[in-house]
């Protein structure tokens, strides 16, 4: 009995190869707008006139020399390194999704599960960001404003849940299960 994915779907072979080409597609996007992501500020902020803007990397830079240590190896370990596993496990997804070994196609539909769920949680930052600057406002004594790092780190995050999505139905093809 085959209770795949892609035959429960009833995907053809082409269709198959499209959901792959296009979570390629989409995990190169996410793969450009990340190198932005992180060199551009996600926030602005001013006390008491003074000015400052800040990457995702000089945030965690701050939180270290805070001795914040736990929080910045968190912020590290879910805006910079997170993001970037996930790109590359997608890619590597859709290039060995048409293996026709039993383990082969067990170990990625367990990562590609796993890719699923961690996939909304990586929009942790972008509400945490909202939050704070919706909380800190205080007319012309401090203000926080998002940057354009942080809309590019939102479209890396929608374009790898994107391309996660496209890669249902190439994982567990060909065999019975």
């Amino acid at each position: 009995m085959r209770t795949n994915l892609a035959v429960a779907e009833g995907l053809t072979l082409a269709q198959r190869q499209h959901r792959r080409t296009r979570a390629v597609a989409f995990a190169l996007a996410a793969l450009v707008l990340y190198v932005p992501a992180n060199a551009l500020p996600i926030l602005e902020h001013a006390t008491f006139g003074r000015k400052s803007t800040h990457t995702i990397l000089s945030g965690v830079e701050q939180l270290f020399s805070e001795g914040d240590v736990a929080l910045a190896v968190i912020v590290f370990v879910a805006s910079i390194a997170v993001p970037l596993v996930k790109i590359f496990g997608i890619l590597a997804l859709a290039h060995f999704s048409g293996r026709t070994s039993e383990a082969s196609r067990r170990r990625s539909a367990r990562a590609h599960r796993l890719l699923e769920i961690v996939g909304p949680w990586s929009m942790l930052d972008v509400f945490l960001l909202a939050v704070a600057i919706s909380i800190v406002r205080f007319g012309d004594l401090t203000y926080v404003v998002a940057r354009n790092g942080i809309f590019a780190f939102a479209a890396v995050v929608v374009l790898t849940i994107l391309a996660t999505q496209s890669l249902r139905g190439t994982l567990d093809e060909g065999g019975p299960s």
